[in-house]
């Protein structure tokens, strides 16, 4: 079986092939939201890793997928695949506030029936592994390790003797670099800082020098129970490769940030030989929360200065099969390629070499899988119009044939979060033409014809804004029109601006099309869209004024249009007294909080922040007392809850 694989970049999603025998190839995307990587479990059943997560298993005979599974929204899935149990155990997460994590989901891949196995509450589960035995090792950050028997469901905990939990390691400290065998495992070395100066036990970065150097280190556990084996050098560095960045002074010293920041590793270093370490004691990443604050804010930056200088040196780890060695990737050296090197369980480390994984490529489809990939990719994510001529009555059928199929369903119009239609006459050869050309067609119709689009244009602007605020996107942050991503605009920009120039009331069906914007790479809507929309309106009901109030409050990026010149302000004076504008606003106000603010940090709860803010900063008596009303009416935000119930 051949598997080749390589990534679409305009649509962020992977390109497989895989051909079975003598079979004919097969083309196809492994997931249609997210890219992936592929590897061969069997002589035809091939793994899919998506990059979000989740996870698939085809069969490359039968061309069908077997087993697949998603991962939730809020939180990357945390799975195994066991290849003795032939299963992919899933941990479940049950609460989706504290992500407490108690069983496990096993899933055959000969699409058996799942079984669902509890783990005693208390014991967050965060890696997994599969032992030779068919037992799953699992492991947790509050310094323990679990061995789990899915035929019994007993659960065996072992502790880390001389564990601290400091909220830096809880991370970096949990089990993980399992052996195939599941028998052992590798952490970073906590329990003292290795120096040392000249050759010392053959050790290929040491040289006669005089320089000092410090070790990066593992420390090899058997899993169950745990038992210290072993502390492997990985690497030595100098001073200076450590601090790459750092220039000698004019004076050929080193500058004093550097001298006390390798005074701490000394200082380490002598408060525990590395060569009397008792194999449980921890020294590093120790930092908890403290009742002295300068104290934790110490601990804090030693924490950080000890991972950056050497915990956080090793990249990778790939065991070899037989779990006597391995390869580890380690950081490289002013920004270089990263260090590979071989490391056996006895202490033998061999010379570093420039890492060849990141160059590691597979195979690359066929041309022929590429071009069908391609053209139905082009198929699914196009929806394409034809149409006999540019006439006044073809291009309002064109209108109306876009309101029905996004009425018909916005998931059905949709792909990878992009909708774009393009229009092909009648014995065109070419692609046909895009949305802004198609418009801007429209829009050079005489007034008079106006009047017919609007109906087509207001149900097409009405059905996609209110499909679209509730569909979740899976490929990009917002729906967009297509093109390239440096020129990605708001799906049906270009409608929305001619329904804007054509009706006086537009606004009642583009609230919720501005919702879906992303005005912090968008700047359309904003420059082009809502002047129109004042131009058109004038502002002259309350309604429409209203509309703008709803705008400059939920505006927050792009304002690079005049704001004091499209008349709302006369416009908002016209038709409120001041108390009854700040009233206005103050609903609006309210209708933006319940949408939690396009803003990424949220909805304010200062109206002087806000482009409504600066539409009433001039110093009228009108504009005054709306200041001193707006401080009366705008919602606050609710106060932030600490703790559980009680």
């Amino acid at each position: 079986m051949k598997i080749a694989y390589f990534t679409l970049d305009a649509h962020h999603l992977t390109a497989a092939e895989i051909t079975h025998g003598d079979d004919e190839p097969w083309a196809f995307l492994p997931f249609e939201d997210q890219k992936a990587d592929l590897d061969a479990l069997t002589d035809r059943l091939v793994l899919l890793r998506g990059e979000k997560g989740g996870f698939a298993i085809v069969d490359a005979k039968a061309r069908e997928r077997v087993l697949e599974v998603r991962a939730p929204e809020t939180h990357r899935l945390r799975w195994y695949l066991a290849p003795r149990r032939r299963s992919v155990f899933v941990v479940e997460t049950p609460d989706k506030e504290t992500h407490s994590l108690c069983g496990l989901l096993e899933l055959p891949i000969d699409g058996g029936p799942a079984r669902h196995h509890l783990l005693p509450s208390g014991f967050p589960v965060f890696t997994l592994a599969e032992r030779d035995d068919a037992k799953l090792v699992c492991g947790s950050r509050m310094g323990c390790m679990g061995i789990f028997d899915p035929d019994t469901g007993v659960l065996e905990r072992h502790p880390f003797e001389g564990y601290v939990m400091g909220f830096n390691g809880m991370l970096l400290l949990q089990p993980k670099w399992f052996s195939p065998n599941g028998r052992l495992m590798l952490r970073p070395h906590v329990g003292s800082v290795i120096r040392d100066a000249g050759e010392d036990g053959g050790h290929p970065d040491l040289k006669v020098d005089g320089h000092v150097r410090y070790g990066v280190a593992i420390d090899v556990y058997e899993t169950g129970p745990i038992r210290h084996v072993t502390r492997l050098i990985l690497q030595y560095l100098t001073g200076e490769e450590l601090y790459p960045s750092v220039k000698r002074m004019p004076d050929g010293s080193w500058p004093p940030g550097l001298l006390a920041s390798l005074g701490v590793l000394n200082a380490l270093a002598e408060a525990q030989d590395y060569r009397r370490w008792d194999g449980v004691s921890q020294l590093l990443l120790t930092a908890a929360f403290e009742k002295d604050p300068q104290r934790q804010k110490d601990c804090e930056r030693l924490d950080e200065q000890v991972k950056h200088d050497l915990l956080e040196r090793v990249n990778q780890v790939r065991w070899a099969d037989d779990s006597e060695s391995f390869d580890v990737l380690l950081k490289g050296w002013r920004g270089g390629p990263g260090l590979q090197r071989t490391v056996r369980l006895t202490g033998e480390v061999r010379e570093a070499a420039p890492s060849k994984w990141s160059t590691d490529r597979p195979p690359l489809p066929s041309e022929a899988s590429f071009k069908r990939l391609r053209a139905d990719i082009s198929k699914r994510s196009v929806q394409r119009i034809a149409m006999p001529d540019v006439t006044p009555p073809a291009l309002l059928a064109v209108c109306e044939e876009m309101a029905r199929r996004v009425e018909g369903g916005l998931a059905n119009v949709l792909f990878r979060d992009v909708l774009e239609f393009r229009y092909k006459r009648r014995g065109e050869r070419a692609k046909g033409m895009d949305e802004t050309a198609f418009f801007k067609l429209v829009r050079a119709l005489p007034e008079q014809e106006w009047i017919g689009f609007v109906p087509p244009l207001r149900r097409l602007m009405d059905s996609f804004g209110r499909q679209a605020t509730k569909h979740k996107c899976t490929g990009n942050y917002w729906i967009t029109g297509g093109g390239e991503p440096e020129t990605w605009r708001a799906a049906l920009s270009e409608a929305a601006l001619t329904l804007a120039e054509f009706d006086p009331n537009a606004f009642e069906v583009l609230r919720d099309w501005f919702r879906t914007d992303d005005q912090e790479h968008d700047n359309f809507p904003a420059n082009s869209v809502f002047p129109a929309i004042a131009r058109r309106s004038g502002f002259a009901t309350p309604e429409a004024a209203r509309f703008g109030v709803w705008f400059y409050i939920y505006q927050w990026q792009n304002v690079f249009f005049d704001s004091g010149g499209l008349g709302l302000l006369e416009a908002c004076k016209r038709h409120w007294k001041a108390e009854q504008f700040a009233l206005v606003a103050a609903e609006e106000a309210r209708r933006v909080s319940e949408h939690e603010g396009p803003s990424p940090s949220g909805f304010t709860d200062d109206p002087s922040a806000t482009m409504l803010g600066q539409l009433v900063s001039g110093s009228s008596s009108w504009e005054i007392t709306v200041r001193r009303a707006l401080e009366t009416h705008w919602p606050k935000k609710p106060p932030v809850k600490f703790g559980g119930p009680g």
